[in-house]
């Protein structure tokens, strides 16, 4: 479901992209990559992100568990629930 809702997206972003993309903010999303919980490749200085990293941090039980979704997330979540109905 991720990968339909998500198949427009560039498989290659940046934090200010993945940032802008989810919702959360640019440092929540540094966070999760410095804690390995989203994987970046670091190129001259600057991290990308790929849409895959991205759809497996989404799915997993930390990203369900986190207390402070984006409405985006939550929106996903929403939408993936009414799916399995």
């Amino acid at each position: 479901m991720l990968e339909d809702l998500l198949s427009a997206v560039p498989d290659t972003l940046t934090v200010d992209d993945v940032a802008e993309l989810t919702g959360y903010n640019r440092t929540t999303i540094l966070r999760y990559t410095r804690k390995k919980y989203i994987y970046a490749v670091n190129i001259m200085g600057k991290l990308y992100i790929s849409k895959q990293s991205i759809i497996n941090y989404l799915v997993t039980d930390k990203a369900f568990k986190n207390t402070q979704k984006s409405e985006w997330h939550e929106n996903v979540i929403l939408k993936f629930q009414t799916k399995k109905d």
